[in-house]
């Protein structure tokens, strides 16, 4: 079976990813179908968002989504949010979550962000930090750059 394929979303995928968004949302912040589109569209469309599905053969298994903010007023650094990074049950534990995280920061990594930025649920800590990544106060923040060196650490730790 053929690994599943990461590629940037496309106007035509927004069907097949609403119940993804779905299922990744509280109840309470769903919206329609429509509104979701319209969403949706302009964020494919948008040069600081990155939006990536992750897909078999048969359906989309899950998304990333990040954007670019500009630059830190403190530090000059360019900054991007990470806000996303959903997979369908059945597409965990199989590496898929490690290469959407990765295929993000190659983004972050060609746009030139310096500091890329997100909170985590609970939940998720462990895979981050399977990652190599410590949060503070569930918050992250990685310098795309310093991905190689990461993959290093956590290939060290995991031996």
């Amino acid at each position: 079976m053929a690994l599943p394929l990461i590629r940037s979303a496309r106007q035509s995928d927004w069907m097949a990813l609403w119940p993804l968004v779905q299922d990744a949302t509280d109840a309470t912040a769903a919206s329609s179908p429509e509104a979701f589109r319209a969403r949706y569209q302009h964020l494919v469309q948008s040069a600081e968002h990155r939006l990536l599905v992750a897909e078999n053969s048969e359906a989309l298994l899950g998304y990333a989504w990040a954007q670019q903010l500009g630059l830190d007023l403190r530090s000059g650094a360019t900054l991007a949010i990470f806000h996303d990074l959903y997979l369908s049950p059945r597409a965990r534990q199989k590496g898929l979550g490690k290469r959407l995280f990765e295929a993000i920061c190659g983004w972050a990594r060609q746009a030139g962000v310096q500091r890329l930025s997100w909170q985590a649920q609970p939940e998720a800590e462990g895979f981050y930090h399977h990652l190599g990544l410590a949060a503070t106060a569930r918050a992250y923040n990685l310098n795309p750059q310093d991905l190689s060196t990461l993959r290093t650490q956590a290939h060290k730790e995991s031996a």
